[in-house]
């Protein structure tokens, strides 16, 4: 089966990891795997693709997307005007550079616009390349996607089906939306990140080099991740709960400096550590005593904790909607904690750190989960989704 992947650019972040896995594993198990990046300059996990993968690079940025501007029929009283009008004028751009973007890219069976936002799913609904299949990943709840505006919806209605990572808030958005007939199947994030790949030398460097430390592998972009709350719960963990403890954050982008910043502020050089982007994190996971994961905002499946866990290694993650919680279940898994609270998170690393029971309780928790993320189980789900949409209407070209 031919299968093309679309991406709103292939930087660091989790989406772009989960998105990476799943071409090379469609294509080690004898698929077409074509990926193509819609931001060309952001590319730091196009080296990841596996080389049987066609890589292909076409300009079509957020700006695009008519559906985008939905939200000014919200901002003012003059938006119900003017967004027909800038509906129009993009819909006429893609209308005209359509011919230009297909060049070359041939046909396929499935399309898929993996990162879910407003370019990938306008690129892939309007044919921007060939496919009798389309299908959207929706990375977070589809109430949130709702709530943020309705041309996310407006999108969905042109997709075959839409994969979510969870089923939080479905049935309420189908009793309100009654009117909508939308496919939904839950498939859950594929892991192939193992412990196998990391040698005992690795893991004795790094913890050299930053003693104990809790880790957070994060793109710096708040809200979306909020390594100011991890930072300081650790400042807290270290000054009145009287344990030494340093604090890694493997990632990298624009708050940057802000955290830099924020670091020295809290006094904290000696303590936290910027490793910036690695292209192999799995020492890292390795040579951590646990993993934190803080976010001010709604996350999806945040890749971070399954890696985390994935290593056997217990988790305190910010309590957001949906994808910490799916994971976690009510603290059964790993622990929650408040979001935007560095008092509440210092208290449930410190409850792992003074109890070793409880620490592997949670470490043995972590690798009874992580089996429900396995790449096999992604990838059948995914090809039993794709099986049956063809199934119920074979004949259907798809491409309009």
């Amino acid at each position: 089966m031919k299968f093309v992947f679309v991406f709103d650019g292939l930087g660091c972040g989790g989406i772009e990891r989960v998105g990476v896995d799943y071409c090379n594993a469609l294509v080690e198990r004898g698929h077409e795997v074509t990926a193509i990046n819609l931001v060309p300059e952001s590319n730091e996990f196009v080296s990841q693709l596996s080389s049987k993968v066609d890589y292909i690079a076409r300009s079509f940025p957020r700006s695009l997307a008519p559906e985008r501007y939905c939200t000014l029929v919200k901002r003012a009283a003059w938006g119900r005007f003017v967004y027909p009008i800038v509906f129009a004028l993009c819909s006429a751009v893609v209308l005209i550079k359509k011919p230009f973007l297909r060049r070359g890219l041939g046909s396929f069976d499935v399309a898929v616009a993996f990162s879910g936002h407003y370019n990938d799913l306008t690129f892939v609904s309007s044919s921007c390349v060939a496919a009798t299949k389309k299908l959207a990943w929706l990375h977070g709840g589809v109430s949130g996607y709702a709530l943020t505006s309705d041309g996310y919806l407006n999108l969905y209605k042109k997709f075959d089906g839409l994969v979510t990572l969870c089923n939080d808030g479905i049935e309420e958005f189908e009793q309100t939306n009654w009117f909508l007939n939308f496919n939904f199947r839950k498939i859950y994030n594929p892991i192939s990140i193992s412990p196998a790949e990391v040698n005992k030398a690795d893991i004795e460097r790094l913890q050299n080099q930053y003693g104990n430390y809790a880790l957070m592998v994060a793109r710096l972009d708040y809200p979306h991740k909020d390594p100011f709350t991890a930072i300081e719960a650790v400042r807290q963990i270290n000054e009145n709960y009287g344990y030494d403890l340093s604090l890694v954050i493997v990632g990298d982008g624009p708050d940057r400096l802000k955290v830099e910043r924020f670091v020295r502020e809290k006094k904290m050089d000696g303590k936290v550590f910027l490793a910036g982007y690695q292209d192999n994190p799995a020492p890292y996971y390795g040579a951590s005593r646990l993993v934190v994961h803080a976010s001010a905002g709604a996350e999806g499946l945040p890749t971070a904790i399954l890696e985390g866990m994935a290593f056997n290694k217990p988790v305190v993650a910010t309590d957001v909607r949906t994808g910490p919680k799916e994971i976690l279940g009510f603290n059964e898994f790993g622990i929650l904690c408040r979001p935007k609270d560095p008092c509440d998170m210092a208290r449930q690393i410190a409850s792992l750190l003074g109890d070793q029971a409880a620490y592997q309780y949670y470490a043995s928790r972590a690798k009874i989960r992580i089996a429900e993320f396995s790449e096999d189980k992604a990838i059948y789900s995914l090809l039993s989704f794709v099986s049956d949409l063809f199934a119920a209407s074979p004949n259907d070209s798809g491409d309009k």
